[in-house]
């Protein structure tokens, strides 16, 4: 077991308290592509639920796009109360209205949401021969299938729209999508394309991005400090930071970061954090 020094857990209290102070000081905005609330500090920042880039408030998105806004509205109570079958088929509507690839990568996050459902349905305690272990099994694999197939899908509609004009929101996602789909080869180039397009804050997010995907927890948590200054700011440095404390062994400090993160923001991979935190 690695024991830690005083002044690691002080920089952990000072995370704390750069978040909270942040988080209480800055504004808070919709994403348009999964409706989740998050804290930003400056005029953009990244959706802490599906890590698209998110700036306008759930007011000004409600009026330029009520529309949208109704419908994520639908889709997370659908996915509420686990019909994740209702979700995606409002995805596939809002993605023939609006033609927009980070659709598609969000409708894949939700069929890995749904692939993690049917594993969590599995037990061994039934009797006889488990056959409904088999159907959750087929079911699991299934919409895991569809989500790799969707983020394929977004990336091949982030380069049609990447061959006519040059868009770092639109690199981000096709970013984000390889990501997903282990593909870090492919996302290391997008990244060099993300910071050859001058976007600054999205390079940064995008190179912690991909240390994490990669293994590389000895980089994170100087990739997650550069995101926690008040002229480049996201409230999911903190998560990247707590899940390398973790990895590094500092399953203390990662849990007490993501407690505190975990009063301003949730979401699944928060929770799965904080429980392997936890347990650690």
């Amino acid at each position: 077991m690695r024991t830690h020094n005083r002044r690691e857990y002080l920089n952990v209290d000072r995370q704390i308290a750069v978040l909270e102070k942040a988080a209480g000081s800055g504004t808070v905005v919709a994403c348009r592509y999964c409706g989740a609330a998050t804290p930003v500090f400056g005029s953009i920042g990244v959706c802490h639920g599906c890590e698209n880039v998110v700036s306008l408030s759930r007011d000004a998105l409600a009026k330029r796009s009520s529309d949208i806004v109704a419908a994520l509205d639908s889709i997370n109570a659908q996915l509420a109360s686990g019909m994740y079958d209702g979700a995606t088929a409002a995805y596939d509507a809002l993605y023939a209205k609006y033609a927009d690839p980070a659709l598609l990568y969000v409708e894949g996050l939700v069929c890995n949401m749904q692939s993690n459902h049917e594993v969590g349905l599995i037990s061994y305690d039934r009797e006889g021969f488990m056959e409904e272990n088999t159907l959750h099994r087929d079911a699991a694999a299934r919409h895991a299938a569809r989500a790799r197939l969707l983020f394929n899908k977004a990336i091949s509609a982030c380069n049609a729209v990447l061959s006519k004009e040059s868009s770092p929101d639109v690199m981000f996602v096709a970013f984000l999508a390889n990501i997903k789909l282990g593909n870090l080869r492919n996302a290391e180039s997008l990244l060099g394309a993300l910071t050859g397009s001058g976007s600054h804050y999205l390079s940064m997010y995008a190179t912690m991005v991909l240390d994490s995907a990669a293994g590389r927890f000895d980089r994170v948590p100087a990739d997650a400090e550069r995101l926690m200054k008040p002229d480049a700011w996201s409230i999911n440095a903190f998560f990247y930071m707590a899940l390398a404390l973790l990895k590094k062994g500092d399953a203390k400090g990662a849990l007490k970061l993501v407690g505190a993160l975990k009063k301003n923001v949730s979401s699944a991979a928060i929770d799965a954090l904080a429980r392997e935190a936890a347990g650690y």
